[in-house]
């Protein structure tokens, strides 16, 4: 699960370091919200209090995570129901009130579900692969770089094993029927749910793609091997003719940064520039100037990364455990292997500017229409509503 990433906690003092963003509030508070009309009923929801905070920044509402969290409150809100906002990592909230409903993100679902009424209907809101599915594909991709580079990397993505779906009675799902997969087992009922790009810019109408064509872009922000930026370097170092261009904070991870220094440090055709900031002139430039972006994750739920390029008019080329459908405007990489990273660039390469700017418009048209806030709103939305007639269904 992206909980480090998508769940940033207000409990731990919540710093996107480096992001030009900090929170620093009260640790464990209930937020209570009142219903919009007369009250319905009263909804648990253990996500994040960020978004209601006082000392909130309205900027920081593009960060996905926080407007979707303060989107799910306000959906509830509009239908009659009084809504308690909690940090999803708060171990000492006690309900002193009865619930209809319970939504929790991640490891509160096992210790609040007893704690309810039984009637309460309880909802885990995944934003990730099972925990077993992403920790046992991060520690695979840390193999992988032993046998290929001989030294042993720290793993950075494990998730806390937790059994909250166990304790569920459905599930909203932010993925694709990858992500899904690796819930079905528990037998729950599951709402699909997309998830949101952070920005929305308009495409530059003068990209020129003959020049881009052979200029790509790796972002992400923690976990490079889990995200594949290990194949991405021995891809492009074998490429010389290709150039790639690395957004994220790769020396924060010192033994990586050390095992990949020559592609990092002193390849011609590779450029890390570290962390870049999506809303920021800066990253606009960088995406104006290539034509694609690669990410052979190995675990997400819905990756914002992949959302985010895509957004911006990058071709992505991505496997599906990204959880973003990118196909038929993507390459989706047919194995996580250097071959495959490599075939795939070469070949989004060698298409004609014209297939190229096509390809590029239908990537923003999708994220824009099927991940925008309206999209994300009328599925959750609906998914709501049948939570309600459940619940109703239990009292």
């Amino acid at each position: 699960m992206s909980i480090p990433s998508r769940a940033s906690s207000t409990a731990s003092r919540a710093k996107a370091a480096g992001k030009g963003l900090v929170w620093d509030l009260v640790r464990h508070r209930t937020i209570s919200l009142p219903p919009s009309h007369q009250a319905a009923g009263r909804v648990l929801l253990s996500y994040i209090t960020a978004p209601f905070s006082s000392d909130f920044k309205d900027g920081s509402a593009n960060h996905s995570n926080l407007w979707e969290c303060s989107e799910i409150a306000r959906i509830f809100q509009g239908m009659g129901y009084a809504v308690d906002v909690i940090d999803w990592d708060d171990s000492d909230f006690v309900p002193k009130r009865g619930y209809d409903i319970l939504i929790d993100i991640h490891g509160n679902m096992e210790r609040l579900a007893p704690l309810v009424e039984e009637r309460c209907l309880k909802v885990l809101h995944v934003t990730g692969s099972h925990w077993l599915h992403q920790n046992r594909a991060e520690y695979e991709r840390l193999e992988s770089i032993r046998q290929r580079r001989g030294v042993s990397l720290r793993p950075r993505r494990q998730v806390q094993p937790v059994w909250g779906i166990e304790a569920a009675d459905c599930a909203t799902v932010l993925g694709n029927d990858t992500t899904l997969e690796t819930w079905k087992y528990a037998g729950k009922r599951m709402f699909r749910i997309p998830a949101t790009s952070p920005i929305c810019p308009k495409l530059n109408p003068g990209k020129d793609f003959s020049a881009c064509k052979n200029r790509f872009v790796w972002l992400g922000s923690s976990g490079m091997a889990l995200k594949g930026l290990d194949l991405v370097l021995e891809a492009f170092a074998g490429m010389p003719d290709m150039h790639l261009t690395v957004c994220g904070p790769v020396d924060a991870e010192e033994d990586f940064a050390r095992a990949y220094g020559e592609e990092l440090k002193r390849s011609g055709n590779i450029e890390s520039v570290g962390w870049v900031d999506v809303f920021s002139d800066g990253f606009h430039s960088i995406a104006d100037g290539a034509v694609g972006m690669v990410y052979p994750s190995a675990s997400e739920g819905a990756s914002i990364a992949v959302l985010t390029c895509t957004s911006a008019g990058l071709i992505p080329i991505a496997t599906n455990q990204s959880g973003i459908d990118i196909s038929p405007f993507g390459t989706v990489l047919r194995d996580a292997s250097v071959k495959s990273v490599q075939d795939a660039v070469k070949g989004l390469s060698r298409l004609g500017p014209d297939e190229l700017r096509s390809r590029a418009a239908q990537a923003h048209s999708f994220v824009n229409e099927r991940h925008s806030r309206k999209a994300f709103t009328e599925a959750y939305s609906a998914a709501a509503r049948e939570m309600v007639r459940m619940a109703s269904e239990r009292k």
